[in-house]
């Protein structure tokens, strides 16, 4: 059976998408200026937050299509029956079929 659970690559992608996202949203708000004399800071903080939200975005997109591979594995494998086992044929069985002489 297919796991629906995603893979370990997947999962480090989206945590550390997250991380970053929230490490540039908090370095964005600690150097939010307190006067207009240090606009600078204040443009880097607006790149930090566009820069976070754009990883915040891409966490999510990768979220779904996550979600979206494992809904589809799991409608995929609901379609089937699930695997049983036969019992083992015996010689007189495998003689009649002509596989033994």
């Amino acid at each position: 059976m297919t796991s629906t659970r995603p893979s370990l690559a997947e999962t480090l992608r989206i945590n550390a998408d997250l991380l970053m996202a929230f490490t540039f949203a908090l370095a964005a708000r600690a150097i939010w200026p307190s006067s207009p004399e240090w606009w600078g800071f204040g443009l880097m903080s607006l790149l930090l937050g566009a820069g976070a939200l754009g990883l915040a975005v891409r966490a999510l997109r990768t979220m779904a299509a996550v979600h979206a591979k494992a809904k589809a594995v799991a409608d995929f494998t609901a379609q089937g029956i699930a695997p049983k086992s036969s019992r083992l044929a015996d010689d007189d069985e495998l003689r009649r079929a002509g596989m033994l002489r």
